[in-house]
Protein backbone atom coordinates (compact mmCIF):
# COMPACT_ATOMS: atom_id res chain seq x y z
CA UNK A 1 0.00 0.00 0.00
CA UNK A 2 0.71 3.39 -0.68
CA UNK A 3 1.66 5.73 1.70
CA UNK A 4 -0.98 8.24 3.20
CA UNK A 5 0.03 11.78 3.37
CA UNK A 6 -1.65 14.66 4.11
CA UNK A 7 -0.69 18.45 2.99
CA UNK A 8 -2.55 21.49 5.13
CA UNK A 9 -4.89 23.38 3.29
CA UNK A 10 -5.10 21.15 -0.17
CA UNK A 11 -5.71 17.44 -0.89
CA UNK A 12 -4.91 14.33 1.08
CA UNK A 13 -4.21 11.55 -1.06
CA UNK A 14 -4.03 7.96 -0.89
CA UNK A 15 -3.00 5.35 -4.17
CA UNK A 16 -7.22 4.94 -4.99
CA UNK A 17 -8.11 7.59 -1.85
CA UNK A 18 -8.82 11.34 -2.01
CA UNK A 19 -10.48 13.77 0.56
CA UNK A 20 -10.48 17.55 0.85
CA UNK A 21 -7.80 18.55 3.30
CA UNK A 22 -9.37 19.26 6.43
CA UNK A 23 -7.82 22.35 8.22
CA UNK A 24 -8.72 23.50 12.09
CA UNK A 25 -8.61 26.67 13.97
CA UNK A 26 -11.00 27.45 16.57
CA UNK A 27 -13.73 25.26 15.74
CA UNK A 28 -13.24 24.89 11.99
CA UNK A 29 -12.55 21.86 10.56
CA UNK A 30 -14.17 21.51 7.11
CA UNK A 31 -14.77 18.62 4.95
CA UNK A 32 -13.17 14.93 4.06
CA UNK A 33 -13.72 12.14 2.06
CA UNK A 34 -12.76 8.64 1.74
CA UNK A 35 -13.14 8.23 -2.26
CA UNK A 36 -12.74 4.70 -4.04
CA UNK A 37 -11.60 5.90 -7.70
CA UNK A 38 -11.08 3.61 -10.46
CA UNK A 39 -8.92 6.12 -12.13
CA UNK A 40 -6.41 5.94 -9.85
CA UNK A 41 -3.41 3.73 -9.78
CA UNK A 42 -3.64 2.44 -6.32
CA UNK A 43 -5.89 -0.55 -6.57
CA UNK A 44 -2.94 -2.20 -8.14
CA UNK A 45 -3.99 -6.12 -9.34
CA UNK A 46 -7.42 -4.20 -9.56
CA UNK A 47 -6.13 -1.62 -11.98
CA UNK A 48 -6.44 -4.13 -15.09
CA UNK A 49 -9.88 -5.67 -14.35
CA UNK A 50 -11.29 -2.47 -13.82
CA UNK A 51 -9.97 -1.26 -17.12
CA UNK A 52 -11.58 -3.77 -18.83
CA UNK A 53 -14.64 -2.93 -16.78
CA UNK A 54 -14.68 0.39 -17.08
CA UNK A 55 -14.56 -0.26 -20.84
CA UNK A 56 -17.11 -3.37 -21.32
CA UNK A 57 -19.56 -3.01 -18.36
CA UNK A 58 -19.61 0.85 -17.17
CA UNK A 59 -22.81 0.09 -15.50
CA UNK A 60 -21.03 -2.68 -13.93
CA UNK A 61 -18.36 -1.18 -12.29
CA UNK A 62 -20.58 1.52 -11.07
CA UNK A 63 -22.45 -1.10 -8.99
CA UNK A 64 -19.53 -2.65 -7.62
CA UNK A 65 -18.03 0.66 -6.42
CA UNK A 66 -21.40 1.49 -4.93
CA UNK A 67 -21.66 -1.89 -3.51
CA UNK A 68 -18.22 -1.76 -2.12
CA UNK A 69 -18.77 1.91 -0.81
CA UNK A 70 -21.65 0.65 0.92
CA UNK A 71 -19.64 -1.79 3.71
CA UNK A 72 -17.00 0.84 3.42
CA UNK A 73 -19.62 2.91 4.77
CA UNK A 74 -20.82 0.53 7.35
CA UNK A 75 -17.13 -0.48 8.88
CA UNK A 76 -16.01 3.34 9.22
CA UNK A 77 -19.40 3.68 11.09
CA UNK A 78 -18.99 1.09 13.64
CA UNK A 79 -14.95 2.54 13.82
CA UNK A 80 -15.49 6.43 14.31
CA UNK A 81 -17.64 6.17 17.32
CA UNK A 82 -14.62 4.76 19.43
CA UNK A 83 -12.26 6.33 17.66
CA UNK A 84 -13.46 10.33 18.59
CA UNK A 85 -15.54 8.89 21.61
CA UNK A 86 -18.80 10.52 20.09
CA UNK A 87 -22.14 8.43 20.27
CA UNK A 88 -22.63 6.47 16.90
CA UNK A 89 -25.85 8.80 15.85
CA UNK A 90 -23.79 11.79 16.07
CA UNK A 91 -21.14 10.38 13.93
CA UNK A 92 -23.35 8.99 11.63
CA UNK A 93 -25.08 12.49 11.40
CA UNK A 94 -21.95 13.63 9.74
CA UNK A 95 -21.47 11.03 7.20
CA UNK A 96 -22.83 11.25 3.58
CA UNK A 97 -22.50 8.07 1.20
CA UNK A 98 -21.45 9.41 -2.71
CA UNK A 99 -22.78 7.15 -5.61
CA UNK A 100 -21.27 6.34 -8.62
CA UNK A 101 -22.78 6.05 -12.33
CA UNK A 102 -21.76 4.18 -15.34
CA UNK A 103 -20.64 8.23 -16.48
CA UNK A 104 -18.96 9.21 -13.00
CA UNK A 105 -17.20 5.77 -11.67
CA UNK A 106 -16.75 7.77 -8.07
CA UNK A 107 -18.00 6.75 -5.06
CA UNK A 108 -17.43 7.85 -1.78
CA UNK A 109 -18.25 8.99 1.59
CA UNK A 110 -17.74 12.14 2.80
CA UNK A 111 -17.84 13.96 6.00
CA UNK A 112 -18.62 17.38 7.47
CA UNK A 113 -18.11 19.00 10.74
CA UNK A 114 -16.37 21.40 13.25
CA UNK A 115 -14.24 20.34 15.85
CA UNK A 116 -16.36 19.88 19.10
CA UNK A 117 -16.09 21.29 22.21
CA UNK A 118 -14.70 19.28 24.80
CA UNK A 119 -17.79 19.55 26.95
CA UNK A 120 -19.67 17.57 24.35
CA UNK A 121 -17.58 14.65 25.50
CA UNK A 122 -18.69 13.81 29.46
CA UNK A 123 -17.15 17.10 30.77
CA UNK A 124 -16.96 17.09 34.44
CA UNK A 125 -14.83 19.52 37.20
CA UNK A 126 -12.41 18.55 39.18
CA UNK A 127 -10.18 20.17 41.46
CA UNK A 128 -7.29 19.72 38.88
CA UNK A 129 -9.25 20.58 35.30
CA UNK A 130 -11.78 19.16 33.35
CA UNK A 131 -12.48 15.38 32.59
CA UNK A 132 -13.26 14.67 29.72
CA UNK A 133 -13.44 11.88 27.18
CA UNK A 134 -12.19 12.80 23.69
CA UNK A 135 -10.94 10.11 21.59
CA UNK A 136 -12.63 7.81 23.43
CA UNK A 137 -9.96 8.19 26.49
CA UNK A 138 -10.81 9.70 29.50
CA UNK A 139 -8.32 11.98 30.82
CA UNK A 140 -8.07 15.48 33.06
CA UNK A 141 -6.98 18.80 31.15
CA UNK A 142 -4.85 20.99 33.22
CA UNK A 143 -6.47 24.25 34.12
CA UNK A 144 -9.27 24.37 32.77
CA UNK A 145 -12.85 24.68 34.33
CA UNK A 146 -16.51 24.93 33.79
CA UNK A 147 -17.14 26.96 36.74
CA UNK A 148 -16.38 29.61 38.72
CA UNK A 149 -15.11 30.39 42.28
CA UNK A 150 -13.62 28.60 44.99
CA UNK A 151 -14.05 24.89 45.59
CA UNK A 152 -16.26 23.56 46.89
CA UNK A 153 -18.62 25.60 46.45
CA UNK A 154 -18.06 26.93 42.94
CA UNK A 155 -20.99 28.06 40.85
CA UNK A 156 -21.96 27.31 37.10
CA UNK A 157 -20.85 29.99 34.67
CA UNK A 158 -23.46 31.13 32.30
CA UNK A 159 -21.56 30.27 29.24
CA UNK A 160 -23.40 27.12 27.43
CA UNK A 161 -21.76 24.36 30.20
CA UNK A 162 -18.10 25.15 27.47
CA UNK A 163 -14.84 24.10 29.27
CA UNK A 164 -12.58 26.71 29.36
CA UNK A 165 -8.68 27.26 29.85
CA UNK A 166 -6.68 30.42 31.25
CA UNK A 167 -4.56 32.04 28.89
CA UNK A 168 -1.53 33.07 31.31
CA UNK A 169 -1.96 34.57 34.08
CA UNK A 170 -4.42 37.12 33.60
CA UNK A 171 -8.14 36.18 34.76
CA UNK A 172 -9.88 37.60 31.73
CA UNK A 173 -8.04 35.83 28.61
CA UNK A 174 -9.54 32.08 28.38
CA UNK A 175 -10.02 30.28 25.17
CA UNK A 176 -12.85 27.72 24.97
CA UNK A 177 -11.57 23.86 24.55
CA UNK A 178 -12.12 21.44 21.91
CA UNK A 179 -11.79 17.76 20.97
CA UNK A 180 -11.66 16.05 17.65
CA UNK A 181 -13.58 16.46 14.65
CA UNK A 182 -15.04 14.03 12.24
CA UNK A 183 -13.82 14.82 8.99
CA UNK A 184 -10.27 14.72 10.55
CA UNK A 185 -10.63 11.39 12.47
CA UNK A 186 -12.45 9.48 9.47
CA UNK A 187 -8.82 9.60 7.27
CA UNK A 188 -6.81 8.50 10.11
CA UNK A 189 -5.94 5.96 12.13
CA UNK A 190 -8.55 3.11 12.77
CA UNK A 191 -11.23 4.37 10.20
CA UNK A 192 -8.35 4.49 7.55
CA UNK A 193 -7.32 1.31 7.62
CA UNK A 194 -11.29 -0.31 7.66
CA UNK A 195 -11.41 2.11 4.99
CA UNK A 196 -8.29 0.45 3.09
CA UNK A 197 -8.87 -2.91 4.79
CA UNK A 198 -12.66 -3.14 3.21
CA UNK A 199 -11.45 -1.91 -0.31
CA UNK A 200 -9.04 -4.95 -0.79
CA UNK A 201 -11.31 -7.47 0.74
CA UNK A 202 -14.31 -6.38 -0.81
CA UNK A 203 -13.71 -4.68 -4.09
CA UNK A 204 -12.61 -7.34 -6.01
CA UNK A 205 -15.43 -10.00 -5.18
CA UNK A 206 -18.21 -7.13 -6.05
CA UNK A 207 -16.18 -5.96 -9.37
CA UNK A 208 -16.66 -9.93 -10.19
CA UNK A 209 -20.44 -10.73 -9.27
CA UNK A 210 -21.23 -7.11 -11.31
CA UNK A 211 -19.73 -8.20 -14.09
CA UNK A 212 -21.60 -11.49 -13.96
CA UNK A 213 -24.97 -10.02 -13.67
CA UNK A 214 -24.32 -7.47 -16.54
CA UNK A 215 -23.06 -10.06 -19.02
CA UNK A 216 -25.80 -12.54 -18.33
CA UNK A 217 -28.19 -9.95 -19.78
CA UNK A 218 -26.62 -9.76 -23.28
Amino acid sequence: MAIFMARPGGLVRYEGLRSAGATGKSAVAGGTGLVIDVNAAGLHGLADMFAQAVHLAPVAAARALNATNSKVMTQISRVLPKQTGLRVARVKAALKKQNASAGSLVAAVHARGPYLPLSQFGARETRRGVSAAPWGKRQVFDHTFTKGGRFPNRVALQMGGHVFKRLGKSRLKIAMTYGPAIPVEMVKDASREAYERTVARELPGDLNRALGSVMRGF
